[in-house]
């Protein structure tokens, strides 16, 4: 008999029945969790872009001009025929503010030079002017249309694999050594059906086209749904989180913010826009120049999807207005829905006072 020392290392026992199983569970609990994780991210991607806006508010509110629009005379070079008493633009923003289209600001105060808005909000800021408002929702909201039944499909799965291994194990576990009873029909059906919808789950998350049903034919909806009266373009892009820098004169400019009620249906990866214009409202009235307005919208990737998008309106020199909407689709555009306000009260105090002046309630 050859003895063993105390230093040399004895065989392990081979692991129980139960102890493997248990072990084979981890290891594929581990395994599906990592696979799921990302079809999971994919598939919240999808519901949560709903949070993003359908038409980005940093263009609804930009004073940039459009390419090639020409300079306004004197206002980026300090020779402007306003009083010598207004300030010439200095910051970058307050640049590129001036290089719009001048005008009488009849229609829009944002098109008249920076100058000539300085001079009109100083005016503006009396102690009888209208008061100005807030909005009270922090930005675009989008409706979710219910989940689809592909995020399903993969927690099915995982959750009746799970089972399965459990059954498994109990049944290897609590019967006697060296004897293993039969399959029970549980542990059978679990496994099948386990592993038919893990497949059907990852087949659906990472094989292009996979599980994809036939699109319904293009369908929009547009309405105006409520106006949000006196808010100054600066409020607006504080509600709506954006971060476009605007001079200080332009972020006190007041208007009415639109709440347009878009729905779409059969419009996943096509190209949409928002096209919005003030009107007199009288009967026939006629366009307001230089209100004209053109903007790409954000399509989700669904076949359905129905967003409350809020739009900010500079308020034209005119007793009564109206702004109306068009949703244009595809390149010539084609109008795929339109909307209208009903009359909008202008206003004679189109900008609202700065901070730290006397006349600032």
């Amino acid at each position: 008999m050859i003895a063993t020392m105390p230093w040399e290392t004895r065989r392990a026992a081979p692991p129980t029945p139960l102890a493997t199983a248990l072990r084979t569970a981890a290891l594929a609990i581990v395994l599906l969790l990592a696979m799921a994780i990302p079809a999971s991210a994919a598939q919240s991607t999808d519901v949560t872009s709903s949070a993003s806006p359908l038409a980005d508010p940093a263009q609804v509110i930009s004073v940039k001009p459009s390419p090639g629009a020409p300079q306004s005379p004197g206002s980026a070079t300090g020779t402007s025929s306003e009083p010598a008493t207004t300030a010439t633009p200095k910051t970058k923003a307050q640049q590129a503010s001036a290089l719009l289209h001048p005008d009488s600001g009849y229609a829009n105060a944002a098109k008249q030079s920076y100058d000539a808005r300085k001079a009109e909000a100083k005016r503006d800021c009396v102690a009888n002017r209208p008061p100005v408002s807030r909005m009270i929702s922090g930005g675009t909201v989008g409706v979710d249309d219910g989940p689809s039944w592909h995020a399903l499909v993969l927690p099915i799965g995982i959750a009746t694999i799970v089972l399965a291994i459990v059954a498994f194990a109990l049944r290897h576990g609590l019967s006697p050594r060296g004897k293993t009873p039969d399959r029970g029909a549980l542990e059978t059906v679990t496994t099948l059906v386990g592993v038919f919808a893990t497949i059907v789950g990852l087949a659906v998350q990472f094989v292009p086209g996979f599980g994809v049903k036939d699109r319904p034919p293009p369908q929009a909806t547009m309405k105006v749904r409520d106006v949000d009266a006196r808010i100054t373009r600066g409020e607006y892009a504080k509600a709506l989180r954006v971060r476009e820098k605007l001079a200080q004169i332009d972020r006190r400019e007041v208007g009415d913010v639109v709440w347009l009620q878009v729905g779409l249906q059969g419009y996943a990866g096509k190209r949409l826009s928002l096209q919005y214009a003030m009107y007199d409202s009288r009967a026939g009235g006629p366009l307001l120049p230089g209100t004209e307005k053109q903007i790409p919208l954000t399509v989700e990737n669904r076949d359905e999807q129905t967003s409350f998008v809020p739009v900010w309106i500079g308020y034209p020199k005119i007793r009564k207005f109206k702004v109306q909407f068009r949703l244009l689709s595809g390149g010539p555009p084609q109008v795929r829905q339109m909307a209208s306000t009903g009359p909008m009260r202008g206003s004679s105090y189109r900008y609202a006072c700065g901070y730290g002046n006397p006349a600032r309630s």
